[in-house]
């Protein structure tokens, strides 16, 4: 394919990209197109249209014409020229397979570079979600039900939902048989189990996990989305609003994960802040987004430069709000996160490279909190280094940053923002606004937008090394090592068994809270094995108190339950304890019914006969009893769904114990550690950093951890620390 492209002009100020022109064609025709070198901000200067989409397997591909000569495509992007040429005029597109030498190193920089300019610049960006299958006509047909059902209950409260996310709209299982008959969208999309079905089918599409959508979706002015043969077209917010709707009803309950509908809320919520102003940090993006796919690693990284605001070289008006105090700076002050995409970088090198810049920006030793708990890791990547190739879901332990909108009309905290002689520039407060009440006292970081808004980010809550300045030596020039001072907390003495993820089926979930309650409750006598040094045992070790030992053993496997006191803490995770109990006891309840019918009818043994034992034990058990104990099961699970006012928030921060495991220390110290922990790895507190850190042999990080008795800095001691080179 190289005969096909010439060098591209390298200006920085009026860059070069190649257009395809799609000729006419229908139905069978052969694909023909031709390539035309444009300038992207010139006089030349062409409208045109984005695709966006997802590859397919390389290694199936077909022909179409091209400049006159056969050039080799997948499948899937076939598929789309197909579906979207005209019948009667050429349409002008970009489409990166094509329009960019893939052979070329150089240019695939340089073009990877401008991709930001390429998408912001076109009339239009197309979305091919791919060929028809799975009912997606019957997906896409569910939209406009959705947006009448957000559109019903915006209308019934008078006002609309701010910030365009459908939050007037009510889980159906709070909404009485009344309401759900006064909107007849919703008994149909309830009614409709099939489309529901078709509907997450099509958010679990390739396309909704491919890391380039991030930044092709978030700098895209009209994005209009297309599957099959379909002539209905979409635009990509209609599927938002769809979507988010969907979620808020809880229609996915009952027939499969949630997960597609967050990541989907991921992409869109990007795309909001971009366009709305609200900067995103590379760091930011990189945790948001690292489920997303990508055939090269580094596309990981790369795919996010063009709208991460410390990945670009124009200036952004940047503000810093400590107590009674605001400094403002550029992204030039920031300090860049990447040079440039540079695809003659193996990825082992890539990754380093960007880790060294975020761990000497403001980033610093949260970089440590991106390293995933318990999944396998690249070959030859320092341990300090995040593996961005990972894309198994997990949640940080610092409490993901919370993002608050404060429309500047309404509520303004800068009316008194005051600049001095010196370029710094005081608040005084204005006495019609405060922070919310949960993070009171906290560090706050504040970025300006160009708009008449504010974002809102909270630094990370925790503070083990008590403020402590950070100390990174990049010790070597490879990138391989780095060398941080810091405080040994104490060794792992006994650790449980591995915390299961999200979705996973309850006795799971059960057989690991026993464990780990296990671990939590046994008593030692600390005094006498406990290592010498300066270096206390946490209170709750030292006193004989089952309620103290319990409510400890609650906040570290919920990671400190910031947003509850103590005691509603406890009552939630007894609540919810025992909501999972009772699923699990349910469910395997309800299996025996099922195989006793299936056996009393014979099906069972027709299609595969049980061994005689298994019969026996089946016959042993009365179905009459076991379904009264199912209903009584079901009734109390109601209640606990009723009246558990605690539950919700409980099993949100529960996410936490996925890939973890629990930890007792040699002095007593409670412990959520990394799940590829083991007994004999140190708890490490670095000078600067927010969370504690498990250490193997002094060397290897294997990830954050949240200690109970160590987060606020109460056993900080600088005095303590020591060098570690960790590579």
């Amino acid at each position: 394919m190289a005969n096909l492209y010439n060098t591209l002009p390298t200006s920085s100020e009026n860059p070069h990209i190649r257009l395809l022109e799609l000729l006419p064609g229908k139905g069978l025709d052969d694909i023909r197109s031709d390539l035309h070198e444009v300038s992207l901000f010139g006089n030349d200067a062409k409208e045109y249209e984005c695709l966006s989409y997802c590859w397919g397997d390389a290694s199936i591909t077909t022909l179409i014409t091209c400049n006159g000569v056969p050039v080799p495509v997948t499948v899937n992007l076939a598929a789309a020229l197909t579906a979207l040429r005209k019948e009667d005029q050429p349409r002008l597109l970009w489409v990166d397979a094509l329009c960019i030498n893939q052979e070329s190193i150089p240019e695939r920089n340089q073009q990877v570079a401008i991709m930001c300019d390429i998408y912001k610049s076109a009339t239009r960006v197309v979305v091919w979600l791919g060929a028809e299958g799975d009912n997606s006509d019957k997906a896409l047909g569910l939209v406009p039900s959705l947006l009448a059902v957000r559109n019903h209950f915006e209308k019934r409260q008078g006002t609309p939902s701010r910030d365009e996310v459908p939050t007037k709209v009510r889980s159906i299982f709070s909404l009485s048989p009344a309401e759900i008959s006064e909107m007849p969208e919703l008994e149909r999309i309830i009614q409709d189990e099939q489309g529901r079905k078709a509907f997450l089918a099509l958010l679990t599409r390739p396309w909704f996990s491919r890391a380039w959508i991030i930044q092709e979706v978030a700098v895209s002015h009209n994005i209009d989305v297309v599957c099959g043969g379909s002539t209905q077209v979409l635009s990509f917010d209609e599927l938002a609003q769809a979507s988010m709707t969907f979620n808020y009803l809880d229609l996915h309950i009952g027939i499969g994960p949630r997960r597609p509908l967050d990541r989907f809320w991921d992409i869109w919520d990007t795309r909001r802040k971009h366009v709305h102003g609200y900067p995103n940090t590379m760091f930011q993006l990189l945790l948001r987004h690292r489920w997303c796919q990508a055939t090269d690693p580094r596309d990981k990284v790369y795919s996010l430069c063009g709208i991460a605001i410390d990945a670009k070289e124009e200036e952004e008006r940047h503000v810093d709000v400590l107590p009674g105090r605001v400094t403002v700076y550029t992204s030039e002050s920031l300090g860049l996160v990447l040079d440039r995409p540079d695809y003659g970088v193996l990825t082992v090198e890539a990754f380093p490279r960007v880790a060294e810049k975020l761990i000497t920006s403001d980033v610093g030793l949260d970089l440590f909190s991106a390293i995933h708990p318990s999944s396998k890791r690249m070959d030859n990547l320092p341990s300090w280094v995040p593996d961005w190739s990972a894309s198994e879901w997990f949640q940080d332990l610092r409490k993901s940053i919370k993002d608050v909108f404060f429309n500047l009309e309404q509520q303004n905290p800068f009316s008194s923002l005051v600049e001095k002689e010196d370029g710094s520039m005081d608040l005084m407060k204005n006495k019609h606004w405060s922070f919310p009440p949960q993070i009171t006292g906290l560090e706050r970081t504040l970025l300006i937008s160009k708009t008449d808004a504010v974002r809102l980010q909270y630094l990370p809550i925790h503070n083990a090394s008590a403020g402590s300045k950070r100390d990174v030596r990049l010790s070597d020039p490879t990138g391989k090592s780095i060398t941080l001072s810091g405080m040994v907390v104490d060794t792992i003495t006994e650790i449980g068994q591995l915390g299961p993820l999200p979705g996973t089926p309850p006795r799971y979930f059960i057989e690991a809270l026993s464990d780990w309650a296990v671990i939590a409750s046994r008593t030692t006598d600390h005094q006498s094995t406990q290592p010498a040094g300066p270096i206390p045992r946490p209170p709750y070790a030292n006193m004989n108190d089952e309620a103290t030992t319990f409510a400890a053993y609650v906040t570290t496997v919920m990671a400190g339950h910031l947003y509850l006191p103590a005691h509603a803490a406890v009552e939630g995770f007894e609540q919810y304890h025992r909501q999972v109990t009772l699923q699990a006891q349910m469910s395997q309840w309800e299996s025996i019914i099922y195989l006793k019918a299936e056996l009393a009818t014979g099906r069972l043994a027709a299609h595969s006969p049980p061994p005689p034992e298994v019969i026996a034990e089946l016959e042993s058990y009365d179905a009459g009893a076991l379904q009264i104990t199912v209903d009584e099961m079901a009734a109390e699970l109601n209640g606990l769904q009723r009246d558990g006012k605690y539950i919700e928030q409980v099993k949100n921060s529960l996410g936490v114990v996925g890939g973890r495991r629990f930890a007792r220390s040699s002095r007593g110290y409670f412990a959520l550690v990394p799940g590829t922990g083991t007994v004999g790895d140190e708890i490490v507190v670095f000078k600067g950093g927010c969370m504690p850190i498990l250490v193997r042999e002094r060397k290897e990080v294997l990830g954050e951890c949240f200690v109970n008795g160590v987060m606020k800095g109460e056993i900080w001691d600088e005095g303590c620390c020591e060098e570690f080179v960790l590579v």
